[in-house]
């Protein structure tokens, strides 16, 4: 044994060349699915193969050097998050390759294609986990170096709150006069419906953002006889609430003590990031979804590192139990995360099980409260149970498209009766991607009263059928967990996007049928003449229309990337979760659950799309933060080891 391990190390940088020239030879695999072949892929042919092979060979010997000593820890955390992220991209990327049909059948070799790119994939992904863990490690329990120069806008003072808040807001205005008087997505129509009578009121979307939007739109139309303007309205005072959240952020970062230059960092990732910018000035619920969540976020940070300071503050108490209000309220499924993240917390915190118990209890029972008797009494329509059906609708569809010739009478009257559509009509109008063409039609009825009946029909098919069952999971929901995927909703040219919503006619919209008509349709107009309100673009800007332009075509390099890729942004959750097992830090886990809940509850969602999970996106710096924040106790440590230095 010893003679060997003197081999390797005599000849380690050999060995490492050898296994950087394989693994470069493995990532470059395909496989073609209509002859089940597995050849090179020719453009490997490039004087760039060489500077891959140098970089992957970097990794491996920088990576050799960690493990000089034993880490057994680090070994095995780097191991598990490197097998995930392999799993992630070699399924997401047959997913973003088949998407549009069905995925190969396996074979000897698909599988031996599988099992190399995924061993591959997971060699590279360990050696950059390794590296970057260490990195973060030796970082955060470094002594901090005083600011040379103090930046007073960028302090934990209140002058610094506003200041910040301000030049964000300034950015915002760029966009706002080049959107104005703001980008209308379709959701937003279907709450001005319920405003101005059309429609019963439903909680199908939000009643408190309706109810919101409907003040500055009512303000608007009735007192200056324009809908631009309570449109305008609304979208200030939405820039407004994102524009303080930005800057709390910030302002949280800086009563961390965290190093200058990443709250500048910050704040240049917030004002330049063209996603951020323009969801501040889109009408939609999601947006201030997300500001409360991160301030939710924030709070509970703080509650859960210093729990004693916090649970004594009744303006702490206070504003956490608004702000999780708030949050469950503008959007339905941030009860189920907060219900989540609570039980953890209690369990994790059970010596103050009480007062956590206090603090979490009382906006969710005040949220049951609204949600029930209240909104019974003033007759508000629930929103609907299909929405959350998304993975067995598609797997119903699916099974209809492509086995509908094979299922016996009794099943197809299962998935007809469901989904108010014949078999043929079902796959027809099957999307792979998005379950609304198929969930539009549901029969509601249905889904509550014989819930069970669902999920036995859908076990049943994930036995029978179990490719088509992954398959109808995979393609609905990949773009969540895989960085290069292409399919991502709501990221189209934004500007053309609104002008659709807008000039769509009353008379097609489908929600008149289904709300229940309050008022008959006597007009064939747009939606654009009967609320008055009109896209024009008070200052044009180059800057702005460019990224308008590129952001859905996913083509500028490392941008786009950086901007849309939701994979992406949920892989460094998932790395700065596993650090902080790594450095059993587990108090700080806490801070990341309602975040990460709210991407698991995303997967329930019709489809992929960003504005399902902006939080994350938003959170992300503070996400990268949470190694550098300090519990009471590490703060004291860190003060002592200061002193003594």
């Amino acid at each position: 044994m010893d003679s060997i391990k003197n081999i390797i190390i005599k000849y380690k940088k050999l060995i490492l060349f050898l296994l950087s020239w394989l693994i470069l030879c493995l990532i470059s695999l395909e496989y073609d699915a209509p002859t089940n072949c597995i050849s090179f892929n020719t453009n490997t042919y490039n004087i760039f193969t060489i500077l891959i092979l140098c970089g992957i060979y970097i990794l491996l010997y920088k990576t050799s050097l960690e493990y000089k000593k034993s880490n057994t820890r680090l070994f095995v955390c780097s191991s598990v998050l490197a097998i995930l992220f392999s799993i992630f991209y070699v399924f997401g990327e047959l997913a973003n390759t088949y998407y549009n049909t069905q995925l190969p059948i396996i074979s000897k070799k698909l599988i031996l294609y599988l099992v190399l790119q995924f061993v591959s994939y997971s060699i590279i992904f360990f050696g950059i986990i390794t590296i970057i863990n260490k990195w973060i490690y030796k970082k955060a329990h470094e002594v901090r170096k005083e600011e040379l120069i103090v930046k007073k806008y960028f302090q934990d003072n209140k002058k610094s709150i506003f200041v910040v808040a301000l030049i964000v807001f300034i950015v915002f205005m760029f966009y706002f006069l080049h959107f104005y008087p703001g980008i209308m997505q379709y959701d937003a129509i279907d709450s001005l419906n319920i405003i101005t009578g059309k429609t019963n009121m439903t909680n199908h979307h939000p009643v408190l953002w309706t109810l919101l939007l409907g003040v500055f739109f009512e303000i608007g139309y009735n007192i200056f006889n324009n809908g631009n303007i309570g449109i305008a309205m609304y979208t200030i005072f939405q820039m407004i609430i994102v524009s303080f959240t930005i800057s709390y952020t910030i302002y949280y970062m800086a009563k961390q003590k965290i190093d200058i230059k990443w709250r500048v960092l910050t704040l240049l990732f917030f004002i330049l990031n063209p996603i951020i910018c323009i969801q501040a000035v889109r009408v939609e619920k999601s947006v201030l979804f997300a500001a409360f969540t991160i301030l939710v976020s924030l709070q509970i940070i703080e509650l859960t590192l210093n729990t004693k300071e916090f649970l004594k503050s009744k303006k702490n108490i206070i504003l956490f139990m608004i702000y999780v209000l708030l949050m469950c309220l503008l959007r339905n499924n941030g009860i189920y995360a907060i219900v989540l993240t609570f039980i953890i917390i209690a369990i994790v915190k059970r010596k103050y099980l009480g007062k956590i118990c206090f603090v979490f209890l009382v906006p969710i029972i005040l949220y049951f409260i609204i949600q029930g008797p209240i909104f019974n009494l003033f007759k508000v329509v629930p929103g609907e149970f299909k929405e959350a059906l998304s993975i067995p609708i598609q797997q119903f569809a699916r099974v209809a498209k492509y086995e509908g010739n094979n299922l016996s009478a009794e099943e197809k009257e299962q998935i007809e009766r469901y989904c108010n559509m014949t078999i043929d009509e079902i796959s027809e109008q099957y999307n792979p991607t998005v379950s609304d063409p198929i969930k539009s039609n549901f029969i509601e009825e249905y889904a509550l009263n014989d819930k069970m009946g669902i999920i036995k029909l859908y076990l049943h098919f994930t036995v029978k059928y179990p490719k088509i069952t992954l398959e109808s999971l995979l393609f609905n929901t990949f773009g969540y967990y895989y960085p290069n995927s292409i399919e991502i909703s709501g990221l189209g040219d934004y500007e053309k996007d609104s002008i659709w919503t807008l000039n769509q006619r009353i008379i097609d919209n489908e929600w008149y049928e289904m709300m229940q008509l309050n008022n008959h349709i006597d007009d064939d107009k747009t939606y654009s003449e009967k609320f008055k309100i009109q896209n024009k673009t008070i200052i044009e800007n180059p800057i702005i229309d460019f990224l308008n332009r590129h952001i859905n075509q996913k083509d500028i390099p490392v941008f786009s990337i950086l901007v849309t890729g939701i994979g992406l942004y949920f892989w460094v959750l998932l790395f700065i979760m596993m650090y902080l097992i790594y450095s059993k830090e587990y108090e700080k886990l806490l801070g990341t659950l309602v975040t990460f809940f709210i991407w698991l509850t995303s997967f329930a969602g019709p489809i992929v799309e960003l504005r399902y999970v902006l939080s994350l996106i938003m959170f992300t710096p503070i996400i990268i933060s949470l190694p550098f924040l300090k519990t009471a106790e590490q703060d004291k440590e860190y003060i002592d080891k200061k002193s003594n230095n």
